[in-house]
């Protein structure tokens, strides 16, 4: 009968054996199939990290020929602004000259005779004109 005992109790431990085997079987699988889809995922994410710096390469190449571009203007800008700058200076001038000589011929006694087609008062138009130039 001890026998038996013993018998009965290396079944139950075999056939407790049996079913640990079968859970870690289970959780074997289950572990590999999960390695699958984090193989996809790291390849997924590799993928977008590739992307990325393709992008990046990109944007770095449109900055260089925006950054090349605005160089460009800018210098044909200082360019206009140096010429309007002289425009300027010489509208300043002629200004001054026109004044001067209103003022020489106000000093004569003589009314200036407006050009013709000019109505009477264009003469203070301009030197108001003229005035808020300065």
């Amino acid at each position: 009968m001890l026998e038996h005992a013993v018998d009965g109790l290396i079944v139950a431990l075999l056939f407790a054996l049996l079913v640990l085997g079968a859970l870690l079987l289970a959780r074997l699988r289950r572990l590999r199939g999960q390695s699958g889809e984090l193989r996809a995922m790291v390849d997924a994410l590799n993928d977008a990290v590739e992307a990325a710096d393709r992008a990046l390469g990109s944007l770095k190449r449109a900055a260089l020929e925006a950054g090349a571009g605005m160089a460009a203007e800018r210098e044909r800008a200082g360019r206009i602004v140096d010429d309007l700058r002289l425009l300027s200076e010489r509208a300043d001038r002629e200004a001054d000259r026109l004044s001067d000589l209103i003022g020489e011929v106000r000093a004569c006694g003589a009314p200036a005779a407006p050009p013709a087609g000019v109505r009477r008062g264009g003469q203070e138009q301009l030197e108001r004109t003229l005035r808020s130039l300065r």
